[in-house]
């Protein structure tokens, strides 16, 4: 993860969001849990753009999922 700046309207969502990407013109964050990141459920991320926040839907965090690299 890169540092940036998180705009307020992601606060609305996550306590502690984490930038991870770009995804379709959206910027991606997601909950930055540390080392302790839970390992159970769907992928949880807010989409940013133009100002605006809102939660991904189940589709499009899958979409974004099949964007990253590989973890060896």
């Amino acid at each position: 993860m890169t540092n940036q700046i998180i705009p307020k309207e992601v606060y609305k969502f996550f306590n502690t969001p984490a930038y991870v990407g770009e995804w379709e013109g959206y910027k991606v964050y997601a909950e930055d849990y540390g080392e302790e990141a839970p390992a159970i459920g769907l992928p949880d991320y807010v989409l940013y753009k133009e100002g605006e926040a809102r939660k991904s839907t189940e589709d499009e965090a899958f979409a974004f999922l099949k964007t990253l690299p590989d973890e060896d």
